[in-house]
């Protein structure tokens, strides 16, 4: 597995307070790396980084050895709309009128740089074969949904865009034992970082690399 994913050096400072000094990590493609913090300013400091909706102080952030933070506006604009956080919640109840696929349809839509519409139902045929979905699914409208299902489609959606770095983020939502065991499945068929971003490691996720900070999480380490 190839490093896709470095973060280095990020410092970062809300008013008069230093949330993050000077983290640095790695993530490899088709792995799932997961950071783990009690504090939950600090967790949510990094998803904002990662999912490029705020900069840091100082460092930088590379994807595929480009820097995150110094393309231009245009493309990173792209970039934030590619790079999905995974949200059980909102993301669905927004739409939750609308069938499975009216849903899955809409966000190939109004992703910048996506594949056309007219081949839209090859590819969700695709990308629910792959991340273990019934096709059954695809009619039900998202109202009735169960949990599992939801998290599911969630997972879809992302592959649907080709995400070039999926976040996870676990703070405030427990997931489900399916959920787990479609994210294994999927981290198998990407070549893409996988973050997973948590106060409290599931025992059900089989994490490639776990790092652990101090609290002022500097000199991260990966667990062995």
């Amino acid at each position: 597995m190839s490093t896709l994913l470095e973060v280095q050096g990020i410092s970062k400072t809300y008013g008069n307070t230093a949330v993050l000094r000077n983290l640095s990590f790695t993530a490899s493609g088709g792995a799932i790396t997961t950071i783990i913090s009690a504090d939950y300013k600090k967790l949510t400091a990094l998803l904002e980084l990662l999912s490029l909706s705020s900069d840091p102080d100082i460092g930088d952030i590379l994807l595929n050895g480009s820097s995150l933070l110094r393309i231009k506006a245009k493309e990173r604009r792209k970039l934030k709309l590619k790079i999905q956080e995974l949200n059980p919640h909102q993301r669905i109840n927004a739409h939750s009128q609308e069938t499975c696929t009216e849903f899955l349809k809409k966000i190939i839509q109004t992703i910048p740089d996506s594949i056309q519409p007219t081949n839209s139902n090859k590819l969700i045929s695709n990308a629910i074969t792959l991340c273990s979905v019934s096709q059954s699914l695809l009619h039900q409208p998202l109202c009735s949904l169960s949990k599992a299902d939801k998290e599911q489609l969630l997972l879809v959606s992302c592959l649907l865009v080709s995400p070039a770095l999926l976040l996870v983020n676990s703070l405030a939502y427990e997931y489900s034992e399916s959920f787990y065991e479609a994210l294994h499945k999927l981290r198998q068929g990407l070549d893409i970082p996988i973050l997973f971003i948590t106060q409290t490691l599931p025992k059900q996720l089989r994490t490639s690399s776990t790092y652990l900070e101090n609290h002022t999480l500097q000199d991260s380490l990966p667990m062995q």
